[in-house]
């Protein structure tokens, strides 16, 4: 939880980064000034090695806001997903639960909610229980039941 203090305004943001590239500056020139001694030669040299830093940087910061959109949007995507889950009824969320799964465990699916992974066969049974709630016990039974229909391990 952050208060509205935690973050810096506007003024004091453009402050930090003008002052970030004027101590990149002066150091890309003196780097090279302690190197060779000429002011000319460390001038241009230094404004060059400057140029390359603000360019990483800029290449950085983008990778770094499109990795932060794209985990968004995975986290969006699966919101939107599971809220869909809980809107379907529970033979077909099992379906697509089970088709998921076969998707992601590189699994052969069967009919329904059945698939084959891992030398056993597994059967998807999805409940729908409010937020907070557990199973219940006829729930257990008739996934049980279930199972020994299909034949499942």
């Amino acid at each position: 939880m952050h208060s509205p203090f935690d973050n810096k305004n506007r003024f004091a943001a453009a402050v930090d980064r003008i002052a970030l590239r004027g101590v990149l500056l002066l150091a890309s020139i003196l780097y090279f000034f302690f190197l060779w001694r000429s002011g000319l030669y460390s001038l241009m040299a230094g404004g060059g090695l400057f140029a390359l830093i603000l360019l990483s940087l800029s290449l950085i910061e983008r990778r770094t806001l499109r990795l932060r959109e794209q985990m968004l949007r995975q986290r969006i995507g699966g919101a939107i997903a599971l809220e869909n889950l809980l809107l379907m009824p529970g033979a077909q969320a099992g379906e697509t639960v089970c088709t998921l799964l076969c998707l992601a465990l590189d699994a052969q699916s069967r009919t329904g909610a059945a698939m084959h992974y891992e030398e056993a066969d597994w059967l998807v049974r999805c409940v729908q229980c409010m937020p907070g709630a557990n199973a219940g016990a006829g729930d257990v039974l008739a996934a049980h039941r279930a199972r020994e229909e299909s034949g499942a391990d």
